[in-house]
């Protein structure tokens, strides 16, 4: 058994107030034929001290006394939206009126009908006429379209007192003899009837001759099979010991106009249309002159969705007079966990009494409407004169507040849903990457702009393909789809797009699957790699052309300094091995041939400490650089200032290296090609990693050159490579000659 929602807990705790004070056996089943409420009639007929909802089935609530469920009437009504019932004989002369209605309770998820139990003699009983009150048979009437009665049964002189003759000579107006309270509530009947032909039950109140009061269950219907119209009204009598009982009809009258209420909410066209005529049902059943209902909306501030004031009825921005910014200054007197009843307003110590008798209220209740521990709203009363309420109208006001609780939470959750569509359908539609939407069998079922740029096809022929037909995908079995999708997320999509025309198209594709439209589906996002893959060949290019120029100044170097030194040692080896000798020309040569050595010894040393400079090595970065400023310093070409600050970042022997390599390229830039005369290098650190700059004073580089694809120098284009080989981020500065910065991503030392 699901759990039940705290809003559809306060539903039925309102509908369980209602019931109770049915003398009928009656219980309300869903459209499962669970019971989801059970009056205590019905409770101590069939002896069950309390019951969880949804827990039953009618039939093991009924249990073995109703054995008819061939003929349950519950499936009619939920499939017709009508008044549905039949008879069963339990005894021999006595039986049982099962009547079922639509309960109108809200929801969108099910649907309630109540079920009526009810004694009754057999059918062949009813024949008999009726000697007393409670062997009274049904009124059965026939009204023609202006209401007036043409035909009746003899059982008219029990209701009011008139013979059946006289009735049907007269042809009175059907609504002159209710009593006047009951007549707004029968018209709201036959109006919905004439909308939709269903049939109808209200309780009603008919004024006898005698002037006493005399109640009946009616059952209205229309026949429409001949040229006119007419209604069929079958009234059962109610004989309770409360019979006559001014009291008892008031409460029969506040559940006429619940179920009314109910009704104007379902068949209301629009939502403001169905609060207005709740507010004016609200307004004549208690007699109100001030009726209304406040919903928290966003930032937590109260708004009017709708208030009758005196006659005048305001909603939404409606309301030239400010009066609903009266209405709304009660809100932060009224209680946040209960309602709030002021019998006489004049006389009582209210902090709001002042702002009630400007709305000429006297008399006063307000009710808040909760969901989950969240006041959603009010709804609240106001009559012109002194009143004590009764505990019958505090109960009517809380049913009503429920039935607007239950709309004000599914107005939230359709607009909740509208802003998340509405965010989607941005994100959708607005995506720089290739989105669809693929059933399970690879039909594409939507499809954003972008997807018909990439590909070339318009939307409506892209919902016309299968993804198979505009993909690249080696072995794609749709009918593993769900299988991979469901157990590891593996793409489905292909890795290249076919567009209308031209080449396939890269792309990297992300996969999840999704309820679209009710039904399983996989949301697929396309990203195109075309330019991620030109970087990357660009950067290896870049890698191996820096590579092969690193190699080929080793080999000139070695070649043009070596070299020589090498030769001139095997010419002085060959005369020393060929030619005789003196031994002091034995030690000049070998003299000469130590010192060619040496020399040979400090030219590899010179390469190497190029290559990886044995300061760096053995003291760190700061003293490598400033060894080889002080270098470049001495010189007197030009001035290099340097300036280090780091004091809790941790460097790896590789990015030393790197910053150690890019600095030196950068300085050798400015001496050879920026015509500078100053150069400022800082390293620091920055909330983002080490940060290097080197700014120069000289005429600057033309940066769109050096980057474009035709210019054969590697300067910017080979710093970039090592930028982006060790996740860094480079930005030009703006100053008068050149300048950059360079941020590599570190750690800092903690503790």
């Amino acid at each position: 058994m699901q759990p039940i929602s705290n809003s559809k807990n306060q539903l039925i705790s309102s509908w369980q107030i209602f019931i109770d004070k049915l003398d009928e056996e009656v219980i309300v089943v869903n459209d499962q034929h669970q019971v989801v409420l059970a009056n205590d009639s019905a409770k101590n007929r069939f002896g069950i001290h309390s019951i969880q909802s949804y827990k039953y089935s009618c039939k093991k609530f009924y249990e073995h006394f109703c054995e008819a469920c061939e003929h349950c009437p519950i499936d009619e009504t939920l499939k017709s939206h009508k008044t549905s019932s039949f008879f069963f004989e339990k005894t021999a002369g006595k039986g049982y009126e099962v009547t079922t209605i639509i309960l109108p309770a809200g929801l969108e998820d099910e649907e309630w009908v109540m079920c009526t139990l009810k004694q009754t003699r057999s059918h062949n009983d009813l024949k008999e006429k009726a000697q007393n009150v409670s062997d009274i048979g049904n009124w059965q009437v026939t009204l023609d379209e202006s209401l007036r009665v043409v035909k009746t049964n003899q059982y008219t002189f029990q209701f009011l007192g008139l013979t059946k003759q006289t009735l049907e000579k007269n042809k009175p107006l059907f609504t002159d003899l209710l009593a006047p309270e009951y007549e707004n509530s029968f018209l709201e009947i036959i109006k919905a009837i004439n909308n939709n032909n269903y049939t109808r039950q209200l309780r009603l109140l008919v004024n006898r001759r005698d002037n006493s009061y005399y109640g009946g269950n009616a059952t209205i219907g229309i026949n429409n099979s001949g040229e006119s119209t007419y209604y069929e009204l079958r009234i059962s009598p109610i004989s309770f010991p409360e019979f006559g009982s001014r009291e008892y009809y008031d409460n029969i009258r506040l559940q006429n106009f619940i179920y009314i209420i109910t009704q104007q909410m379902v068949q209301s066209q629009t939502v403001s249309e169905g609060y207005r005529d709740i507010i004016y049902s609200i307004a004549e059943v208690l007699e109100a002159n001030v009726c209304g209902f406040l919903h928290q909306g966003a930032g937590r501030q109260y708004q009017v969705e709708g208030a009758l004031v005196n006659g005048t009825y305001y909603f939404n921005e409606h309301d030239p007079t400010k009066t609903k910014d009266k209405i709304r200054a009660l809100t932060s007197y009224l209680k946040q966990d209960d309602y709030l009843i002021i019998s006489a307003v004049s006389i009582s110590n209210s902090e709001i009494k002042e702002s009630l008798l400007q709305l000429k209220i006297e008399s006063f209740l307000s009710y808040p409407l909760k969901h989950q521990n969240r006041t959603v709203g009010y709804i609240f009363i106001g009559l012109p004169y002194a009143f004590v309420w009764p505990e019958s109208k505090i109960d009517f006001v809380r049913i009503i507040g429920s039935i607007i609780l239950q709309n004000l939470l599914q107005q939230e959750t359709r607009e909740k849903l509208k802003r998340l569509n509405e965010n989607f359908i941005n994100i959708f539609d607005n995506s720089s990457d290739a989105v669809f939407i693929v059933s399970l069998n690879g039909q594409i079922l939507e499809a954003n702009q972008t997807s018909t740029v990439l590909t070339g096809y318009n939307k409506r022929e892209l919902l016309k393909k299968n993804v198979s037909e505009i993909s690249k995908a080696e072995k794609l079995d749709l009918a593993q789809v769900q299988y991979e999708m469901l157990q590891s997320q593996q793409m489905i999509f292909g890795t290249e797009l076919i567009p209308r025309k031209g080449e396939k198209i890269p792309v990297e594709t992300r996969e999840k699957m999704i309820r679209y439209q009710g039904k399983l589906a996989i949301l697929v996002i396309a990203r195109d790699v075309r330019h991620r893959r030109e970087i990357n060949r660009m950067m290896v290019q870049t890698i191996s052309e820096t590579q092969d120029k690193e190699r080929k100044r080793i080999a000139e170097g070695l070649h043009d300094n070596v070299g020589p030194l090498l030769s001139t040692l095997r010419i002085y080896i060959d005369l020393l091995r060929n030619t005789e000798l003196v031994q002091q020309e034995i030690e000049d040569y070998s003299n000469k041939m130590n010192d060619i050595i040496n020399e040979a010894i400090d030219t590899v040393r010179e390469v190497s400490r190029n290559l990886m400079p044995g300061v760096l090595n053995d003291f760190g970065l700061k003293e490598a650089v400033s060894d080889f400023c002080n270098k470049i310093n001495q010189t007197g070409v030009i001035r290099v200032y340097f300036k280090y600050s780091v004091d809790n970042t941790k460097l790896e022997d590789n990015l030393k290296n790197v910053i150690y390599s890019l600095i030196k390229e950068l300085i050798n830039n400015s001496i050879k090609h920026a015509q500078a005369s100053e150069i400022e290098l800082r390293i620091h650190e920055n909330a983002e990693g080490l940060q290097v700059e080197v700014v120069d004073n000289g005429i600057g580089i033309d940066i769109e050159r050096q980057l474009s694809k035709s210019y054969k120098g590697l300067g910017l284009k080979n710093i970039l490579s090592k930028v982006n080989a060790n996740s860094g981020k480079v930005t030009i500065l703006d100053v008068d000659g050149f300048g950059l910065s360079i941020v590599f991503p570190t750690k800092k030392i903690t503790g």
